[in-house]
């Protein structure tokens, strides 16, 4: 499971006055326990009004009359992205944090002037080809953990998270991939994207993404991804991201922000699959090309 919630919009200064230009992005890697708590911190944050979330967390999904969403539970989603971050690493992902400040030493990240904030702004997990950050085995030594989040959530909150949603994503990628490249998992994939609401609209994530573009494009490899909102949408439509898939989740009994609604005319939640290829390696681009060659000559 994975969504992004960055929202990266840039507006174009009104004043005359002239603003120096701000320091290019610095991206981090974080490896060590305290940084990836750090990170999940954030992810937290980025994703509190998350549609897609709001939808996976709520009980009673068939009576909006009682339905609740965890998703204002702090406690719920503070050990969610605790074992998604987790997840992460163990599968060999690769987890940053995106600022527009110098890196700090290990001392000066201590400082309790130094808030997550300012030293994790956005935090992305990149995951290599070959990787699946779901499988169980990343989930291993996270037993106990992932046993007190399942018990918190409840049954079928639990069959939702760990069974459809991750069967239904899998469906929308075999609509990018070939079943060998599904099977071999033989593309990137950002597992989840996130920017603090008070950092949103600087460009952290986009460089983050682009970062991630320049690797995939020297491995020859697409990139995969599922987009929540259509603001990171549009950001990634911006960076050459295409969409390959659009589903809708809970059409009858959510709204498009993730609320249940009662009547059974709620729009539904939206979820986008999307990627992007290399220069020179959409199939679909190749595609139209050799419909043009077949194309009958024109008479003249």
């Amino acid at each position: 499971m994975a969504f992004s919630a960055s929202a990266e919009t840039e507006t174009p200064p009104t004043s005359t006055t002239t603003i120096p230009p701000k320091p290019s992005p610095t991206i981090t890697q974080r490896t060590q326990p305290s940084e990836l708590l750090a990170c999940a911190t954030t992810l937290n944050a980025a994703f509190v009004d998350d549609p897609m979330l709001r939808y996976t967390l709520t009980r009673n999904i068939s009576q909006p009359s009682k339905s609740t969403s965890l998703i204002t539970d702090p406690s719920v989603t503070s050990l969610l992205f605790t074992i998604i971050t987790t997840a992460g690493m163990t599968a060999h992902g690769t987890i940053s944090s995106v600022t527009h400040a110098a890196v700090p030493s290990e001392t000066d990240e201590a400082s309790p002037s130094l808030s997550l904030s300012s030293m994790y702004p956005t935090v992305g997990i990149f995951m290599p080809p070959g990787r699946d950050p779901s499988h169980p085995l990343n989930f291993l030594y996270q037993l106990p953990r992932i046993a007190r989040l399942l018990f918190r959530l409840g049954p079928a909150v639990s069959w939702r998270l760990v069974v459809s949603l991750p069967l239904r994503f899998t469906a929308m990628k075999a609509r990018a991939f070939t079943p060998q490249q599904l099977k071999q998992l033989d593309f990137y994939y950002v597992f989840f994207l996130g920017t603090r609401p008070e950092a949103q609209g600087q460009g952290l994530g986009s460089a983050w993404l682009r970062a991630c573009q320049a690797e995939a494009a020297r491995a020859g490899k697409p990139i995969w991804l599922e987009s929540s909102t259509e603001k990171s949408r549009d950001l990634y439509l911006r960076l050459g991201w295409r969409v390959v898939d659009e589903e809708v989740f809970g059409k009858g009994l959510f709204d498009a922000k993730g609320g249940s609604v009662e009547g059974g005319n709620g729009e539904g939640t939206k979820m986008w699959g999307m990627v992007w290829w290399p220069e020179g390696m959409d199939p679909r681009e190749a595609t139209n090309r050799g419909a043009g060659k077949n194309d009958d000559p024109q008479e003249e």
